[in-house]
């Protein structure tokens, strides 16, 4: 008697690739526990530049969300982006392995910059644009919650494998490929949304007009400000123990 397969709904192909893209919205921070050993291996390099492995991703990432953010659905489809994000992210995450320069290593961690610029975006707009109201509300607070259990997976591996050398935390971004195939798979492309479109009725949040008032300003000040907090305090953490001995 043949086994019957049961198919994936919409709703659970998507909850599954926004998911793979959650795994890699925080991946920037795998190389983060290496830093002090990367100082060590260019000791004529300037502790600022050094500083900038964990800095550099983010500065590059945000003018590329705001672009992927217009182009979104508009001149390019969500799954191309996506994939084009995942492909960024594995290059500029692995190609030090091989480089012998800071300089180099700076460049590939700004493609990876990119990368996560042209990613960040995707996740929210397919999981507001594709799941109903209360399922995405679920679903939102589940990515946050799969983007920080990955972002401490990121770490643990990067802090083990640079015990051996500061090359091998780059192996961490070996977990981004995986998320190549899901995406390619189950991504579904969201309808485009017209502003002019009311939003009476609608089914999901993103059918929803969307206005930029004085509330989106604030919170987006208010979050740029705790993110250059965040990432100052999280670069200069391993620096800060292993020259106090700490550990």
């Amino acid at each position: 008697m043949a086994i019957e397969r049961k198919q994936l709904t919409n709703e659970q192909r998507t909850s599954i690739s926004v998911l793979a893209l959650s795994t890699l919205t925080m991946s920037m921070s795998a190389t983060t526990p290496a830093l002090a050993d990367i100082a060590a291996a260019f000791p004529l390099a300037k502790q600022t530049s050094v500083a900038m492995l964990a800095r550099i991703p983010s500065l590059f990432s945000m003018p590329c969300a705001l672009i992927t953010g217009r182009l979104l659905g508009r001149k390019v489809r969500y799954r191309t982006l996506a994939m084009v994000a995942i492909l960024f992210i594995i290059t500029g995450g692995l190609l030090p392995l091989i480089l012998n320069s800071l300089g180099l290593i700076l460049a590939a961690r700004a493609m990876m910059g990119v990368g996560l610029g042209i990613l960040n975006p995707i996740t929210p707009s397919v999981t507001m644009l594709e799941l109903p109201k209360d399922r995405a509300r679920r679903q939102m607070g589940i990515n946050g919650a799969t983007a920080n259990t990955a972002a401490i997976i990121y770490q643990l591996i990067g802090g083990f494998a640079c015990a051996i050398s500061w090359r091998y935390s780059f192996l961490a971004y070996l977990l981004v490929i995986p998320a190549l195939p899901i995406v390619m798979l189950y991504l579904r492309e969201p309808e485009i949304v017209q502003e002019h479109d009311k939003p009476v009725q609608s089914k999901t949040i993103g059918s929803a007009v969307r206005m930029f008032g004085k509330p989106y300003w604030g919170w987006f000040a208010l979050h740029f400000f705790f993110i250059v907090l965040f990432y100052a305090y999280i670069t200069n953490i391993s620096s800060i123990i292993a020259n106090n001995h700490f550990g």
